[in-house]
């Protein structure tokens, strides 16, 4: 602050206001982070309710095989559901790993659709920098 002593209660008061509107807004954000992830807990199970009343004949099959990726999300959170049951949980696996488990599940050629459908769904975690991934715990088989 131009023109303050650091040591006059202007300046003091300053600093105070400055420090509740940065404490308003990490709490706004926090508050807003509390709400949404409520909602998307509340949406992933009714969306789970919602799979286990899916046929999936046409997607995977009599073999166990995807044969397509569906265009509906409840059935493409179905095919997932039936993917993670192909890893262990408490198991890491290095990129390549998850890419040839995936090429053994799937006919349609799109191995990395499959992988990155896993992490953003939250059926798997990933360390980005040693290219590991492993089971969610609240998703294991």
């Amino acid at each position: 602050m131009k023109g303050v002593e650091p040591s006059s209660s202007a300046w003091k008061a300053e600093i105070i206001s400055r420090y509740m509107t940065s404490a308003k807004v990490v709490f706004t954000i926090l508050i807003l982070w509390i709400i949404v992830k409520r909602i998307y807990v509340k949406r992933g199970n009714k969306m789970k309710e919602e799979i286990t009343n899916i046929n999936l004949s046409s997607i995977i099959s009599p073999d166990g095989i995807v044969l397509r990726w569906p265009r509906k999300k409840e059935e493409k959170l179905a095919v997932l559901d039936y993917l993670i049951t192909k890893f262990e949980a408490g198991v890491e696996y290095k990129e390549i790993q998850v890419n040839m488990i995936l090429k053994k599940w799937h006919s349609f050629g799109d191995h990395a659709l499959l992988r990155r459908e896993l992490y953003d769904n939250f059926y798997m975690d990933r360390n980005p920098e040693k290219g590991i991934y492993w089971v969610q715990k609240n998703n294991s088989p």
